[in-house]
């Protein structure tokens, strides 16, 4: 990564976006954890997506995400809170996908809704990745007799998964469709400033 080719004002979007992702990741996250709140990894991810894609359409450098994400996952670490891994794995995996996404479709309305699309599924598929690691893949087959035990023959665990899946991207969607909307906004008001000033 290029740092040297950031202009001043750019590395000032950067450190300003990527800290207060960080702050709200510690703060939120805190909250979040203690009241134990399901898909708070959703709610921190779509934050995330939202402040970093904003702040890519602000610099129009497709890079931005990782540099905000390091900062973030930076902030998490150097945090008071006791879990810090799994949501700094979590940071970098969302910013990540989101990256990759902007670098092959550039910077556009379509990338950004994409992008937050993909990067909302990320939570989910860690968690699932994860409970594979851990109580191997065979614990789906659990929640699938016990689905069977409930009643639910007719349900299949494959489909439940597949239908969160497309909530969470329809929720990145949005959050793609609103970084894209409040940033031209945003770009419209600092052009306003800097014109009258």
């Amino acid at each position: 990564m290029k740092y040297e080719n950031l202009k001043p004002k750019e590395i000032a979007y950067i450190a300003v976006f990527g800290a207060l992702w960080g702050s709200l990741e510690v703060t939120i996250g805190m909250f979040l954890h203690n009241m134990n709140i399901p898909f708070s990894g959703l709610i921190l991810t779509l934050i995330g997506a939202f402040i970093a894609l904003t702040c890519v359409r602000l610099i129009n450098r497709r890079r931005a995400i990782l540099y905000t994400a390091f900062i973030a996952a930076i902030l998490k670490m150097l945090s008071f809170t006791t879990i810090k891994l799994g949501p700094m794995i979590g940071i970098i995996t969302a910013a990540s996908i989101s990256q990759i996404t902007i670098l092959i479709l550039n910077i556009n309305l379509i990338s950004y809704i994409i992008s937050a699309g993909l990067t909302a599924c990320a939570p989910f598929l860690q968690f699932l990745v994860g409970h594979s690691i851990i109580y191997s893949p065979k614990i789906f087959n659990i929640y699938q007799d016990f689905l069977n035990l409930l009643g639910h023959r007719n349900l299949d665990i494959t489909t439940i998964i597949i239908i969160i899946v497309a909530l969470h991207f329809v929720l990145g969607c949005i959050i793609g469709l609103c970084a894209w909307q409040f940033s031209t906004l945003l770009i419209k008001r600092i052009n306003n400033y800097e014109n009258y000033s």
